[in-house]
């Protein structure tokens, strides 16, 4: 578990007027006492399990450390607010992420810049409170998000039936809130019934939002893309309820989107036995970068050799050291010594080492591959020791 999420959860009672008063007024006298903010932030408040730190044992001090996420990093002085920033965005993204998980009472303005700004972040909204300190902040690319998050959580005082109806309407037909669209569409008549609405609600398995605007489209006025919505969203019962009441069908060509979506093996296999949708060469590239050998294997089966046999250098990169077995005892598949360099790339280490002992022979490319390495940001710790062991038995030197 994340250290930072051990602690008590704050009541939705924390006044709102302290965010409001955190915001400032956008003046420049606040914006200096924001950038003079983070010159010198205060500490971030600390995990309640921060109190007892000196009865735990010395041992476990380090092992704590090394579990705990960013924010708690920063209240113990285990990292510094400098340190943060310029960690990588996926790591200061976590800073927001553990600051809305915990109900973090600190200025949100003082965590870390990302790029793009965290946005996607709002659905881990759960208070009101939360909302409105994230709201104060004025971030341009948050404020759809943010909508969507009211419309979720049916915070219905915070919603402005005015405020941009055609993106509420396809927030209400995503989470299934009947009453706001029947409020937009019968009512106050500023949204019409349309396939986009059908299509958000298909996706999100929101079968009653289906019936209802199927009582007020013609059959036939949606398209294709309805049902295959459904399909991709991983609703087959939506998309048996719309083949059965409405005319139009899904589209074969979207297996690529299905498989993208990372569904289960099964489920790929079940709709295509259906009759939904057919192997094509989209899907296979996409399942190339992805796909066990099992649901492989299938699509081969499906697609036919004259298919599948031009992806098989693009399979075996993608994947891990049994599609390579696999493909070597199905096709007797040997690699080029280019494709060294693009499995070094993923730091797939079982793959690399399979490579180099099962084809000796083969003139691998190893200095290519370790100069990747060296010019890539990611951390190659695993593949450098094989590859450089390969290289002094080949008697070759790779300089650092």
């Amino acid at each position: 578990m994340n250290a930072d999420h051990i602690g008590a959860r704050p009541q939705d009672s924390t006044s709102v007027h302290l965010a409001e008063e955190l915001a400032g007024d956008g003046s420049g006298d606040d914006q200096q006492r924001i950038a003079e903010q983070r010159q010198h932030p205060p500490a971030p408040p600390l995990p309640v399990w921060a109190s007892h730190w000196d009865r735990l044992p010395a041992e476990l001090h380090d092992m704590i450390i090394e579990a705990s996420g960013p924010l708690t990093k920063l209240a113990v002085g285990a990292m510094t607010h400098e340190e943060l920033e310029a960690e990588d965005d996926d790591y200061r993204r976590q800073a927001w992420l553990d600051a809305l998980e915990t109900y973090w009472q600190g200025d949100l303005r003082l965590l870390p810049v990302v790029d793009p700004p965290p946005a996607s972040l709002v659905q881990h909204i759960n208070t009101h409170d939360m909302y409105t300190r994230i709201a104060t902040l004025r971030i341009e690319c948050v404020t759809r998000d943010l909508r969507y998050c009211v419309v979720a959580h049916d915070w219905r005082d915070l919603i402005d039936l005015d405020d941009d109806p055609d993106q509420l309407a396809e927030d209400a037909a995503t989470v299934g809130a009947l009453w706001l669209l029947r409020e937009l569409i019968d009512e106050r008549r500023s949204v019409e019934p349309s396939e986009w609405l059908a299509s958000a609600a298909a996706r999100s398995g929101q079968l009653s939002v289906i019936e209802y605007l199927h009582e007020r489209s013609p059959d036939g006025s949606w398209s294709q893309a309805v049902a295959t919505a459904a399909i991709i969203g991983g609703h087959p019962d939506v998309a048996e309820w719309l083949f059965a009441n409405r005319s139009e069908g899904s589209n074969p060509e979207q297996l690529y989107d299905v498989i993208k979506e990372n569904h289960p093996d099964s489920y790929v296999i079940e709709i295509v036995e259906r009759g939904w949708m057919e192997v094509n060469y989209l899907a296979l590239c996409e399942a190339a970068r992805s796909a066990g050998t099992n649901l492989m294997q299938y699509l081969r089966s499906k697609c036919g050799d004259e298919l599948f046999n031009p992806l098989l250098m693009e399979i075996a990169v993608n994947n891990s050291v049994e599609m390579f077995k696999w493909l070597h005892r199905e096709f007797d598949y040997t690699p080029t010594p280019r494709e060294l360099e693009h499995v070094v790339r993923r730091n797939n280490f079982a793959s690399v080492r399979w490579l180099l002992e099962t084809f000796p022979h083969v003139q691998w490319d190893v200095r290519l591959a370790y100069e990747t390495m060296l010019l890539s940001r990611r951390k190659y710790k695993e593949c450098i020791p094989i590859l450089r062991q390969w290289a002094a038995q080949h008697g070759q030197t790779l300089d650092d």
